[in-house]
């Protein structure tokens, strides 16, 4: 099939000759499906739209009856595949369609959260957000492979057009066995029978797609209804996406000022946060747990690398130290901070404070898993260079005694 201009343009990026396969062409617009905040990208529409045309085709040459616009019923979808946590009471996965109620919802739900019971409703509703993306995952890698297959039915078509037909002499048999084998049913399948209000499948909520028939006028049908379909599930996403960012926001605020409001708190804090820092830089290391914050005071911070920058980070503001936290669950620095000091030499330049660490000398080194989980603490930076530590938990700000300038 022909690629129209804005194809080539598009295709062209990743592809200068056009002498790459289907899916080749389409695999970057359908991935990128999975993170764009704009439905209209050139990428993705051209791509959708060229699978769309590879289909209608195809379509064509094999006379099925599938009406060129036929989409998925919305509201049928929404109800299908929205994964509603029982976290987010009364939330109705209609709202995806209307930023105005969507927002009205969690205005009333809110009002009254702090900053933890804001955090887990956060947890909760990107869980539910990420419905769309495990809607996406059952069509967009299919739709790769798909693209190869419409595009080699249609050579094949092409090529049987401009072939004269075989005729079997009389003598000629056929293999009965041939003619009457068929394809199982392959298990793998797209198939949404069910949603979490116990609604049966309905004509909307996605039929079943057997790989092992993907050019199947059913099969066909249920691509076109994604491909027609996508970008308005995109549009909710953002809706989604948009509602979580303000969720965030509002958690980060009630945050601080839960840390702010408490007055003996907050006057340590300002007081272990001040240096001069045309005379030293300050680090911030996170842990994992407030008991390994008090063992780096007695014993020091033990590191993997000489490198001080990959385990802390250069001085932080008060605000970030409240709020930093890292990991596969934000386990680092959710609990406490370290704050470790590097003296400035007279050329400005940062003293290093980064030693090895002796073999007899002991510590208990708890790897956070950002540098792996079988390093162990080549490098130590000793207790004289380390101010104190904020502990998040319990809002106290613990100073050490060790701190070379723990007199001030």
């Amino acid at each position: 099939m022909e690629l129209t201009d804005r194809e080539k343009e598009v295709f062209r990026v990743h592809d200068n000759d056009l002498s790459k396969s289907a899916s080749y062409h389409v695999e970057d617009g359908l991935v990128d499906t999975y993170y764009t905040q704009n439905p209209d990208d050139k990428q993705i529409s051209v791509t959708y739209s060229y699978l769309k045309r590879l289909i209608m085709e195809v379509v064509r040459r094999k006379n099925y009856n599938i009406p060129e616009n036929v989409s998925y019923n919305i509201d049928d979808l929404l109800l299908t595949i929205i994964e509603v946590d029982e976290v987010l009471v009364g939330f109705d996965p209609i709202y995806y369609k209307d930023s105005t109620r969507m927002n009205r919802y969690f205005d009333v739900l809110v009002e009254k959260m702090d900053s933890e019971q804001l955090d887990s409703l956060l947890f909760s509703f990107n869980r539910v957000n990420d419905s769309f993306r495990q809607f996406f995952i059952n069509y967009i890698p299919r739709l790769v492979s798909l693209a190869d297959k419409l595009e080699n039915d249609l050579s094949f078509q092409e090529t049987s057009d401009s072939t004269p037909s075989i005729t079997l002499l009389e003598d000629e048999s056929v293999d009965d066995d041939w003619i009457d084998w068929e394809f199982d049913e392959d298990e793998t399948s797209i198939n949404y029978d069910s949603n979490q209000n116990g609604n049966s499948e309905t004509e909307s909520s996605g039929k079943t797609i057997n790989e092992a028939d993907e050019l199947s006028e059913e099969s066909l049908t249920e691509y076109l209804k994604f491909i027609n379909t996508v970008s308005i599930l995109i549009k909710f996403k953002n809706i989604g996406h948009s509602i979580s960012g303000k969720l965030l926001a509002l958690k980060n605020q009630r945050k601080l000022d839960e840390f702010y409001s408490n007055e003996e708190f907050s006057s340590m804090f300002e007081a272990i946060m001040q240096h001069d820092t045309k005379e030293s830089t300050f680090y911030f290391h996170g842990t994992q747990c407030v008991e390994d914050a008090e063992y780096i005071l007695v014993e020091g911070l033990g590191i993997e690398r000489e490198d001080l920058n990959t385990t802390s980070y250069r001085e932080f503001t008060k605000d970030e130290v409240i709020l930093y936290s890292r990991g596969l669950a934000g386990e680092v620095g959710r609990e406490a901070i370290v704050i470790l000091d590097a003296p400035k030499n007279p050329d400005g330049t940062e003293m290093r404070i980064v030693q090895p660490k002796e073999d007899n000398y002991k510590t208990h080194f708890h790897q956070s898993g950002l540098q792996g989980l079988n390093g162990k603490d080549n490098y130590i930076v000793y207790p004289e260079f380390i101010v104190g530590y904020v502990d998040k938990t319990n809002k106290k700000i613990v100073f050490n005694p060790k701190y070379k300038n723990y007199d001030r």
